[in-house]
C-alpha cells in the first residue's frame, strides 16, 4: 500500500490495496483490542505491578478515530495520503502508552526495564490462556539499574511462569539476591 502512493498514481491505484486493507485491518482491530483488553487485566493481577504502576493506566490508540469506521478513516485521510505517500491511519499506526491523571507518563530507565518485563509476564499469561504454548523468555542482565526488592518481585512473577527462562547477567560476582547461589548455568 505505501509502495503505491509512494509511486504517485494516485488514489484509485489504490482501490485494490483499500478493499483488503480495510478488511483485514477491522479484523485485526478486534482481536488486537480483545488482547489489549485481556493483556490490561492480567499485568493488574502482578504484585510488583501494583508497586510500581500505583494509578497508572494503559492507553490504547487502534491507529484510527475511534468515531469512524476504517473505511472512514481512510476516505477521510485520502489525499493527505496521496501526497505524503504513506499510511496515515490504520492498525500499522496503532500504540499504547501508560497515563497518570490523564497525561501520558514516561518511567525511568529501571521502571521501564520492569514494567516490560512484567507486560511480557502478562502477555505470556493471556497466551497460555488462549491455549497456546508457554514461550521461551530470553532475559539479558535483568539486575542491571534494579534494586534487589524489585529484581526479587520480577524473578518471582517469572518464575511463576511455565516457561523456559534463559538468562544472561553481566556481573561475575556472588552478589545478594535471587541469583547469589548460582554458580552456574542452571535450569529452573
Amino acid at each position: 500500500r505505501n509502495a503505491v502512493l509512494k509511486s504517485g498514481r494516485g488514489w484509485t491505484a489504490m482501490d485494490a490495496w483499500n478493499r483488503s486493507f480495510i478488511q483485514v485491518g477491522e479484523e485485526l482491530e478486534k482481536h488486537r483490542r480483545a488482547f489489549v483488553d485481556a493483556w490490561w487485566r492480567e499485568l493488574g493481577k502482578l504484585e510488583p505491578w501494583v508497586k510500581l504502576g500505583n494509578d497508572c493506566r494503559m492507553g490504547y490508540d487502534r491507529g484510527w478515530d475511534e468515531s469512524l469506521s476504517l473505511e472512514e478513516a481512510v476516505d477521510a485521510r485520502r489525499e493527505d495520503e496521496v501526497v505524503r505517500g504513506f499510511t496515515l491511519v490504520g492498525p500499522s499506526r496503532a500504540d499504547f502508552w501508560f497515563a497518570r491523571g490523564g497525561k501520558r507518563i514516561a518511567f525511568s530507565r529501571g521502571q521501564t526495564k520492569a514494567a516490560v518485563t512484567l507486560l511480557q509476564v502478562a502477555a505470556e499469561r493471556v497466551h497460555v490462556a488462549g491455549g497456546m504454548d508457554a514461550a521461551i523468555f530470553l532475559i539479558d542482565d535483568l539486575e542491571a539499574e534494579l534494586d534487589p526488592s524489585t529484581l526479587d518481585e520480577l524473578f518471582g512473577a517469572l518464575w511463576a511462569t511455565e516457561s523456559q527462562i534463559v538468562m544472561t547477567r553481566v556481573g561475575l560476582g556472588k552478589e545478594q539476591g535471587p541469583l547469589s547461589n548460582l554458580d552456574g548455568p542452571v535450569e529452573v
